[in-house]
């Protein structure tokens, strides 16, 4: 069994990776009709957030709630022959789901609670900030958006649009990526995913029960190409929007570009914040902020002491950002190949504790003391204090990747996509 057997061998993880019984059987449909069905649903709800009728909220969302049902529900209920389009196109399902449910249920009460006053407060600073008329078509209600507010929705999980941002660009302003460094970078990112696909497709799942610890968590390292996949898309964007516009890329607001590796992280809050940001407005809009609001209202220190208010300040709203992260993986290796969903949400779970331990201990006197040393240290000691920092952190990822990996080891995931690697189709 796995050499890791602080975690593999526990009764929890027994548990938490027993596979359920299939409650039903997917239909199998072909790759292009799986995506034609996803593009249509996910088109529809975006097409009925800028279209004129149904003029009410209440009769764009009861159109929204069979539209967003049947986009969550076409991954379970039917099943592609490519494993890559059924996991992908899973994960933009569940994530447009929540992503539905905030934009047609949450955020047009939020809408409605504003005051008179603040809204015509925050209409006075968007003209200030803009230097623009307010049209009659841009004061329509919570679900009759303009085109201008889809464009920056559509954008939100790639591109960080500042409200304040007039064109034409300012070509001169410091550290603008021009589109030649963008290709080398894709190239990069090409390169290193080719390489950690074809040393990946040497393992069978044998093989990797008989790692060592220290060889599974270099194992661990492979599992990147996942990561810089996503970079790659993020860079392929920015090169088409660069080309088309003739203008260099603004880091600020292509966050992703200039990104570091989340390999070298000393904090687990650090590693989280390097990870991708393709999800990040359903975790703010739908799991941090209401949760932050929550606690500033009903947890405050006269309520619960300042003590037990801080801390929930801190915990909570972090806990409910990988709490519906644990939901979406979940739901995509549940989807893909039927897979208990619980291991998933335990390792999230476990990664958003670490993350708010971190963040108390960096906030605490000894935080701070280590902090200081590190500034005022030499080169050496500020080397030995990361390296430390870097093997923790990779002794937690060792520690709880096995419920996060079970999934895609038992169904080899990475032998699905090996037939993309150059150097396995050179060298076999």
């Amino acid at each position: 069994m796995w050499q890791w057997k602080w975690t593999a061998d526990t009764k929890l993880f027994t548990i938490l990776t027993e596979k359920p019984s299939p409650l039903i059987d997917p239909l199998p449909i072909s790759n292009t009709l799986y995506t034609i069905l996803f593009v249509c649903l996910s088109n529809s709800l975006y097409g009925l957030l800028i279209a004129p009728r149904p003029r009410s909220t209440l009769g764009k969302q009861l159109i929204a709630i069979p539209l967003t049902l049947a986009l969550v529900l076409l991954p379970l209920v039917t099943r592609p022959p490519s494993v890559v389009v059924h996991q992908s196109q899973g994960a933009g399902a569940i994530a447009f789901g929540m992503r539905m449910f905030d934009l047609y249920f949450l955020r047009p009460r939020r809408e409605a609670k504003k005051t008179t006053t603040q809204t015509a407060l925050q209409k006075k600073n968007d003209l200030d900030l803009s230097k623009k008329v307010i049209t009659q078509e841009e004061k329509r209600g919570p679900l009759m958006w303009t085109m201008t507010q889809l464009r920056a929705e559509l954008w939100a999980p790639i591109r960080r649009v500042p409200s304040t941002h007039i064109p034409p660009y300012d070509s001169n302003k410091p550290g603008l990526i021009p589109v030649a460094a963008l290709i080398k970078q894709a190239a990069g990112y090409i390169l290193i995913s080719d390489v950690t696909i074809y040393i990946a497709s040497r393992f069978s799942l044998a093989d990797l029960r008989n790692l060592s610890t220290v060889q599974y968590g270099l194992f661990l390292g492979l599992f990147g190409f996942i990561h810089f996949s996503v970079l790659l898309i993020f860079n392929f964007v920015a090169i088409g929007w660069s080309l088309a516009t003739g203008e260099s890329v603004d880091p600020e607001e292509w966050t992703m570009i200039t990104k570091a590796l989340p390999y070298f992280a000393v904090t687990p809050s650090e590693f989280w914040g390097l990870w991708h940001t393709m999800f990040r407005a359903i975790w703010v809009d739908l799991g941090f902020l209401p949760v932050q609001r929550f606690a500033k209202e009903h947890l405050g220190p006269d309520r619960v002491g300042p003590g037990l208010a801080k801390a929930a300040r801190l915990a909570l709203p972090v806990m409910a950002v990988f709490c519906l992260s644990g939901l979406l993986h979940g739901y995509v290796v549940f989807a893909v190949w039927r897979e208990s969903p619980w291991s998933q949400a335990m390792y999230f779970l476990l990664q958003g504790v670490a993350v708010v331990v971190s963040k108390a201990i960096e906030q605490s006197s000894f935080g701070l003391m280590i902090k200081q040393r590190y500034l005022q240290g030499s080169t050496a000691q500020r080397a030995a204090l990361r390296a430390v920092g870097i093997v923790l952190v990779w002794c937690l990822h060792i520690v709880t990747a096995p419920f996060f990996l079970h999934a895609y080891l038992e169904n080899e995931v990475w032998l699905s996509v090996v037939k993309g690697s150059v150097l396995w189709r050179l060298l076999g």
